[in-house]
């Protein structure tokens, strides 16, 4: 004898799951669970708190663990230089210029005319020991920014560092025109003056830089440097 039939649950359940359907598509990120990049919105949103804590981090004193959090937002917005420059600083400020520069590329890949990357990747270079880069860096800075003290000065470095003495002149009084009262700008010409033959007066300016209220130890080593050369042309 034929059993009797059962009724059937499938019937309900599927137009419950068919009910859910319009609902989710309705959530802020379609209920996806497919593979591959969050939605614009997520992504904004992710980026945004990996920054703040980030900063905070970093300001906390763990440079390491903020850096690890800065390459998770640079991965996210890959179109925007923050990320990158943050963690450029922190390379530099660790003492590491080829990742220092490294980063500053990814910066200036998102963003070419980003002066703050332009400067930090002509320093960079500079550290390096790459002079020509440094100058074409430093070029592209004066392109986006025309008459900006701190790229001329970082031109100036790097010419005298490449041996055209008389271009890093002439980029000197171009940043001191533009900034008189730059105290990098007059120490870094009177250093230039005192290795090129010209102590006296390199360590003149050197004395009124080391004067400034505003000079740094740094200013001040550079005077101690130029009078012992001045003291040995003396001699």
């Amino acid at each position: 004898m034929a059993r009797p039939s059962l009724p059937s649950r499938r019937g309900p359940a599927l137009r419950l799951a068919l009910l859910a359907l319009p609902l989710c598509a309705l959530l802020p990120a379609g209920c996806a669970t497919r593979a591959g990049a969050p939605p614009a919105a997520a992504r904004a949103e992710g980026y945004e708190e990996l920054m703040r804590v980030a900063a905070a981090t970093r300001q906390g004193g763990d440079a390491a663990s903020a850096a690890a959090l800065y390459r998770r937002a640079a991965a996210l917005r890959p179109d925007l230089a923050a990320a990158p420059l943050a963690l450029a600083a922190i390379a530099w400020e660790g003492g590491a210029p080829e990742a220092a520069l490294e980063a500053y590329r990814a910066a200036l890949s998102a963003e070419p005319a980003n002066l703050e990357a332009l400067r930090g990747a002509g320093r960079a270079e500079l550290a390096l020991k790459r002079a020509a880069d440094a100058a074409a860096t430093y070029r592209r800075a004066l392109a986006a920014a025309p008459g900006d003290a701190r790229s001329l000065n970082g031109l100036a470095v790097a010419l005298d560092m490449a041996g055209d003495h008389a271009g890093a002149l002439a980029a000197f009084d171009q940043g001191l025109k533009a900034a008189p009262g730059d105290l990098t700008l007059k120490a870094n010409l009177g250093w230039s003056l005192a290795l090129h033959g010209e102590e006296e007066r390199g360590a003149a300016l050197l004395e009124e830089v080391a004067a400034d209220p505003a000079a740094t130890d740094a200013h001040r080593a550079t005077l101690a440097a130029a009078r012992q050369l001045r003291d040995r042309a003396r001699r």
